[in-house]
């Protein structure tokens, strides 16, 4: 009977041991949680322009607009650039034909000189006018490439699914691309943003790249990660010395600013 008594004492104490632990262990990861106060940043900040120059004929969005990647922002008149797509290809067809030619002519000379008829030089010839006409056709590819890269920089599209920031563009301006590109939208990644907070040098060594944390905005819980952590200080209230975090999180289809302050929580 003592014998019960006391094994049952023994495992009363040990589970109140379990219990104390699991409660520190609770008390100590709820501890190790810190708040910050925020703002928010555009993950991505892009001003675009066009690489070519020409007079704008249509524009598709406008500022608070969102514009999937690879969508239409603007056009040109693309005229000019399908007549030179068309003048690049003509040519590069006849540069072919040249080539072919030049190398049919380079086997005849071939077996003409393997019978003794042709001299070295006439066969020297006939190489060398196969390598111009491989050039010429080589540098006529290049100019169909290029003239139907200008033909896509005459329409300005989203390098990715973007917010428009502001709009510079006007329906009959000249775009004068060779002197000076010049804005026509400012865009901001539309998916992403970030929450930039400070923390002092002592709490560096709680911070790293790739940590969760939690952005707190409007009751909500946003999931996010630490992206990056500036190693140059900041100079704050009190003369206090702190380093800038930036914590990336999805938007989803809530509508965010630049500059609204939230709280993150880092874990």
């Amino acid at each position: 009977m003592i014998f019960k008594e006391g094994k049952a004492m023994s495992s009363y104490f040990s589970k109140s041991i379990w219990i104390g632990v699991t409660f520190l262990l609770l008390l100590s990861t709820t501890t190790q949680a810190a708040e910050f106060e925020a703002t928010l940043k555009w993950s991505k900040r892009v001003d675009l322009a066009l690489p070519v120059s020409g007079v704008i004929q249509k524009v598709y969005a406008d500022v608070g607009q969102k514009v999937s990647k690879g969508g239409k922002l603007l056009s040109l008149d693309d005229t000019v650039y399908k007549v030179k797509v068309m003048q690049a290809r003509t040519n590069l067809r006849s540069e072919e034909a040249q080539y072919k030619e030049a190398e049919r002519e380079m086997q005849r000379s071939q077996q003409l000189y393997a019978r003794t008829v042709l001299s070295d030089h006439e066969l020297q010839v006939a190489k060398d006018n196969k390598v111009k006409a491989e050039a010429e056709r080589d540098r006529a590819r290049a100019m169909l490439v290029k003239a139907r890269q200008e033909l896509r920089y005459s329409t300005l599209r989203a390098p990715f699914n973007a917010l428009v920031l502001a709009r510079y563009a006007q329906v009959g301006q000249v775009i004068a691309a060779r002197f000076k590109p010049v804005t026509l939208f400012t865009v901001a990644d539309a998916d992403s943003m970030m929450a930039r907070f400070y923390v002092s040098e002592s709490q560096l060594s709680s911070i790293r790249l790739g940590q969760s944390a939690k952005v707190l905005l409007g009751g909500s819980e946003l999931d996010g990660t630490i992206k990056a952590i500036g190693f140059e200080p900041v100079k704050g209230a009190n003369n206090g010395t702190n380093y800038p975090v930036d914590v990336k999180f999805n938007v989803g289809d809530r509508v965010l600013r630049e500059g609204q302050h939230v709280k993150v929580r880092v874990q």
